[in-house]
């Protein structure tokens, strides 16, 4: 499971979705993200790599118009799976569920 639960201590509100990357021969899913810049803190690019991945869902429906930015982040772990949701702020959320998760900064 790695770093999973370093994913919630990341600060991705407003946040960007920039890339999503799926390579299913090997099963692994690539997030690309960039965090929004505070006065303190300048913006910066994550990558969340997911392995051994069971689902994958992206939806670009946009209900609640055009956006890609990061409205809230949840993460659980279910019988040995990390359950990741990502809600925008177009009120689509991109989930995934895998075994391993890793966080690239």
């Amino acid at each position: 499971m790695d770093n999973y639960k370093g994913i919630e201590n990341i600060y991705l509100h407003d946040g960007e979705l920039r890339e999503i990357c799926i390579n299913y021969f090997k099963k692994e899913v690539n997030l690309i993200l960039v965090t929004a810049a505070t006065r303190s803190i300048p913006s910066q690019n994550i990558k969340f790599l997911f392995e051994q991945v069971s689902d994958i869902h992206v939806p670009i429906k946009e209900p609640w118009g055009s956006g890609f930015y990061i409205h809230s982040l949840e993460v659980e772990l279910v019988e040995n799976q990390i359950k990741t949701n990502i809600i925008l702020n177009s009120g689509d959320i991109v989930k995934c569920i895998a075994t391993l998760l890793k966080i690239i900064d």
